[in-house]
């Protein structure tokens, strides 16, 4: 849920950013709220890249079933100890 809310505001902010690069391209970089949209876009692609490189680690480390049982065995034994 959370990585659909971050991936909705980022195409918000590119596409505002986009309108007003082409409304009026000359002084786009003179306005001091389109660097912060630059700033917010870039800042929330690189927490969307890591939480995608995050799941792809956890995916491929659980992606083998046997793995899996375990991981679940030694919590649940490690719980109700």
């Amino acid at each position: 849920m959370l990585l659909l809310v971050v991936i909705l505001i980022v195409m918000m902010l590119l596409m505002i950013w986009l309108l007003q690069l082409l409304q009026d391209a000359s002084s786009f970089v003179d306005h001091l709220g389109n660097w912060e949209l630059v700033l917010w876009c870039l800042t929330l692609g690189v927490f969307l890249m890591r939480f995608v490189t995050l799941g792809s680690n956890i995916n491929k480390k659980y992606r083998n079933f046997s793995v899996l049982i375990t991981e679940q065995v030694t919590v649940y034994s490690e719980t109700y100890r």
